[in-house]
């Protein structure tokens, strides 16, 4: 039996860098709507009968939710805050993914798993500023949620983003190091 490894990148791209911070982004919303009190209740007291197109309509919303935070982080953070030029490198200084794909195919594993953990911390960080938002503005025009609830669900959504922006700097890291150190075969130095 052959299998096609080479798929098994992009599918834990999808995975770890849409579906998943997508799907906590949607629970969170859930937090902040109806209180971690009701979403607990619901959680630990009823049944969903769930079928599979609620599933599959479940990881489309969550793919497409996490496309649009990353969008908005590559938007207001790389082109307005840090002023990055997506081409800003000169000829010659980066390398084409396809060659280290050929060469190294396990650092290309490894570039593309960073890369989808990278746009994970992006939309979680996008996605958990905009729902702190949301938070205090329903705290403040006077929700019915128990102040207590509405603090700690800000307190851990600080703490959160502060946690996803160490781990992006962490993996930004990480790959830099990777993509520097790697050899082209005809490279001479």
């Amino acid at each position: 039996m052959d299998l096609d490894l080479g798929v098994i990148p992009e599918v834990f791209y999808d995975l770890i860098g849409r579906i998943m911070p997508g799907i906590l982004i949607l629970f969170c919303v859930s937090l902040v709507v109806v209180g971690p009190i009701e979403v607990s209740r619901f959680v630990l007291w009823n049944t969903l009968d769930l079928n599979i197109w609620m599933a599959l309509i479940g990881i489309v919303i969550s793919y497409f939710i996490a496309i649009v935070l990353t969008n908005i982080w590559d938007f207001f953070y790389e082109k307005i805050i840090s002023r990055k030029k997506y081409n800003d490198k000169k000829d010659g200084d980066s390398v084409d993914f396809n060659i280290i794909l050929k060469q190294d195919p396990g650092l290309a594993s490894r570039l593309i798993k960073l890369s989808a953990e990278q746009n994970m911390c992006k939309a979680m960080i996008v996605g958990l500023t905009i729902l702190s938002i949301i938070n205090l503005w329903i705290w403040f025009s006077g929700s019915s949620i128990e102040f207590d609830d509405r603090f700690w669900l800000i307190i851990g959504f600080l703490i959160s983003i502060l946690s996803f922006l160490e781990w992006l700097h962490q993996l930004k890291n990480r790959y830099d190091y990777e993509i520097n150190n790697f050899k082209p075969a005809n490279d001479k130095s």
